[in-house]
């Protein structure tokens, strides 16, 4: 299959997904709404929660494979 690119030539770039609830997936991944994760961390432990629940964002959206 032919690569589809998605250009429009504007300066101030292109936006996927009009609200919260538009589905995105790349790299195959099934398309999911946008991810929602906390942004106040008040230990060590929450902020390793936090970052692994960005993680987690990431991959779910296709952006990037986790492995352990």
């Amino acid at each position: 299959m032919a690569a589809k690119y998605v250009v429009n030539n504007a300066s101030d770039g292109s936006i996927y997904g009009f609200n919260a609830t538009d589905k995105i997936g790349f790299f195959g991944v099934t398309p999911i709404v946008r991810p929602s994760v906390s942004a106040s961390a008040s230990s060590s432990a929450t902020t390793i929660a936090q970052l692994n629940a960005v993680i987690t964002a990431l991959g779910n959206l296709g952006l990037i494979t986790a492995g352990g």
